[in-house]
């Protein structure tokens, strides 16, 4: 059953990925956000939250890659 909380609760998901999108926020936050926002969901069903924690982690390694990459290139800089 979906509770008005967990409405609420994806409504603001889908805004901080718009937001993303948007430019108005970066991968970081966005990661943060979303993985915040699903801890605090109530009654997750358990393929979902696999499939989500899926996406997830694909934006986390995305992130750890574009990190290690301005490392890189700024340790070749100096």
């Amino acid at each position: 059953m979906m509770t008005d909380y967990n409405v609420r609760q994806f409504k603001i998901m889908t805004q901080k990925i718009d937001l993303f999108k948007e430019g108005q926020i970066g991968i970081g936050s966005l990661i943060a956000d979303l993985e915040a926002l699903l801890d605090v969901l109530e009654n997750k069903e358990e393929v979902w939250e696999g499939t989500f924690r899926g996406y997830w982690f694909d934006l986390e390694q995305i992130y750890a890659a574009i990190l290690d990459e301005r490392r890189t290139n700024t340790a070749l800089s100096k």
